[in-house]
């Protein structure tokens, strides 16, 4: 009898556990943020021309990330990295580029619900740009080079958070195939990283602003 009401209370103690754990989870969640990768196919004309001038200036390996909510709000989005050292060891992150340059623009922007942010390489330089979906009259960038041979963008999205998403590794290296495994194994990136070599996880935060009407 004794083992039964022991074996009762630990089931209902894990169960109590598990919902605690998913009701924490969820609340750490934002339902209202999307952040997608999608192809150059499905965006517009205007898009489609930018990423051509971008490719014109010798950019590769071109990617895209859609950023948009469900309230039809303004978007306010920073991009943030911390480099990454072994499983164990990591930065802290730090904030290196942000959509748009100034938050308090976006009262007046009302058509800015939707952020595009492309990411490409230039050579040995990593690039990050970010522009609005709809209107690409403004737009902020930001490069990086490590004076490495090889350098890619891994995706990586994780789970819409409201204290950031991941979104992907940013990997420079003097050996192309250690990359090349990178990619092949997202999830255990951080064991393959080489003593000289530069990774960094990157990290969106999107903040939703209500428009002055």
């Amino acid at each position: 009898m004794k083992r039964r009401t022991w074996i009762l209370g630990a089931s209902i103690l894990l169960i109590a556990s598990c919902l605690v754990f998913f009701i924490v989870a969820k609340k750490d969640t934002d339902a209202s943020i999307t952040i997608e990768q999608c192809s150059l196919d499905a965006l517009s004309s205007e898009i489609k021309e930018v990423v051509h001038e971008l490719e014109e200036k010798g950019a590769q390996t071109i990617q895209l990330f859609e950023i948009s909510n469900t309230e039809g709000e303004l978007l306010y989005a920073e991009l943030s990295e911390r480099r990454i050292y072994s499983e164990k060891e990591k930065s802290e992150f730090e904030v290196f580029l942000q959509y748009p340059q100034d938050k308090k623009s976006l009262v007046s922007k009302t058509y800015q619900d939707t952020i595009l942010l492309i990411s490409y390489r230039t050579g040995s330089t990593l690039n990050e740009h970010m522009t609005n979906k709809n209107s690409t009259s403004t737009s902020n960038a930001a490069a990086v080079n490590l004076a490495k041979e090889y350098c890619t963008f891994i995706p990586a999205l994780g789970e819409v958070r409201k204290d950031g998403t991941r979104l992907g590794y940013a990997v420079f290296s003097d050996d192309k195939m250690m990359i090349e495994s990178m990619k092949e194994d997202v999830d255990n990136i951080e064991k393959r990283i080489l003593e000289d070599d530069f990774v960094y996880e990157y990290r969106l935060t999107v903040e939703l602003i209500k428009a002055e009407i």
